[in-house]
């Protein structure tokens, strides 16, 4: 989605539409090597995570997306 959302030179917004921002663990970042690195440099802090989605569209409820992608996190990296 990302290559054909930079291809066209499709809006921010329009983008988010298309659902190039998905939840945790179902696109292309690698969380678990992210966090492992974090913690391998000895951070403690904070992170924050986000998706961007359009709570106007059909079926999409950012509370029920947010408990999913905090459900990845506590399952695949124990956070």
């Amino acid at each position: 989605m990302l290559a054909e959302v930079r291809r066209g030179k499709i809006p921010y917004l329009e983008a988010i539409r298309r659902g190039v921002f998905c939840e945790l663990g179902a696109g292309c970042v690698d969380f678990p090597g992210v966090i492992g690195a974090l913690r391998d440099a000895g951070f403690d802090g904070w992170a924050v995570f986000e998706q961007d989605v359009d709570p106007a569209l059909p079926g999409v409820s950012p509370k029920e997306s947010a408990a999913r992608s905090r459900t990845y996190l506590r399952r695949v990296v124990e956070l």
